[in-house]
This record gives structure tokens, sequence and C-alpha cells, in this order.
């Protein structure tokens, strides 16, 4: 990675569908990275947190073949 590749990254914001408010739940941010990185192995994953219901997942803009975030 360069420093380019954390400038303006694509930011795709992610909350688990079935969830209920007052189930207890906790998302594994570490999972879900690396089940995106096993997915979609050619794009550069820059970070990514999360807290107990949702997240976010930062996806360098560098030389991205745009048919892969469509």
């Amino acid at each position: 990675m360069t420093e380019k590749d954390f400038d303006n990254p694509m930011i795709v914001h992610f909350k688990p569908e079935g969830v209920k408010e007052d189930e207890d739940f906790k998302v594994d941010w570490k999972q879900v990275e690396r089940k995106v990185k096993e997915k979609y192995p050619t794009l550069k994953l820059v970070y990514s947190r999360a807290d107990a219901k949702e997240g976010d997942l930062a996806f360098s803009v560098l030389r991205i073949k745009r048919d892969l975030i469509n």
C-alpha cells in the first residue's frame, strides 16, 4: 500500500440484516474483513471499524476496477 491508497477512500457502511434491537449480538469486524478479502481479493481494504451493531469498510480507489463496486 502507498500513501495514495488512503487518499479519499470509498467508504461502505454495513449493518447486518435480521438483528433485533434487543438481541445480544456483536459484529465481528475481523470476520467481515476476512470475508470481504476472500470474495473480492483485488479490492484494497484500507481499514475497517465496527461497533456492536454496524460498521464501515474503507477501500482504496487508486486503480480500482469499477465493475467491482457496482
